[in-house]
């Protein structure tokens, strides 16, 4: 969803651009436990279209239940990432040889696709991937806010009691969790761009 706003403020009229200019400046803003309160007060208490606490049973009432956490917890992930993207397109479309294939013609879509999101698909999939990370580390808030016996609340639990072997352990697979991105993200760079190869990356 953050590449597709990005993606609608950088290749939409100027009015979409200072919208999601906007927009995306007032999400990055939001703390995931406010945008939490926030969706529980206009989904939960005025309008009850979701459940306010648990996970639920079933794979319907699951996706019920972890609907409004989620949300919560992608809002500012979405600002940042669809600022990214809108900043990296219009880089883009302002450098000459996009300049010079639109002014030879070439149909607009070709452009978008070969000159322009290809070119800026490294700094979009940096950002994708250490936001995706992050948000292992980030759902604890999320999980203790909405009763969810998570990774997340189990830490949060375990740094009460003060079970450090526990702590230890979740710290673990969070750290685990972003090196494994980061290799993925860095494997991403060769598909992307033939220009970047493994061996460059490792000096």
């Amino acid at each position: 969803v953050g590449v597709g706003v990005g993606c609608l403020g950088a290749l939409g009229p100027r009015w979409m651009e200072s919208n999601v200019l906007v927009a995306t400046a007032i999400s990055a803003a939001i703390p995931s436990f406010v945008a939490g309160v926030v969706l529980s007060v206009v989904f939960v208490a005025k309008l009850g279209w979701f459940p306010a606490l648990g996970q639920g049973e079933g794979v319907l009432d699951r996706v019920k239940h972890l609907t409004l956490p989620a949300t919560a917890l992608a809002v500012s992930a979405l600002a940042v990432v669809g600022r990214v993207t809108q900043t990296a397109l219009r880089e883009e479309l302002d450098r000459e040889h996009v300049q010079t294939a639109i002014s030879r013609g070439i149909p607009w879509h070709q452009i978008v696709r070969r000159h322009v999101f290809r070119n800026a698909a490294i700094p979009i999939t940096t950002v994708s991937g250490i936001t995706i990370a992050s948000l292992f580390a980030l759902s604890a808030v999320i999980e203790r806010a909405f009763s969810i016996n998570g990774l997340g609340s189990y830490l949060v639990r375990a740094a009460a009691s003060k079970d450090v072997a526990v702590v230890q352990g979740i710290s673990l697979v969070i750290v685990v969790i972003f090196v494994v991105t980061n290799a993925l993200v860095d494997l991403l760079y060769v598909l992307l761009d033939p220009r970047v190869s493994v061996g460059t990356m490792n000096r």
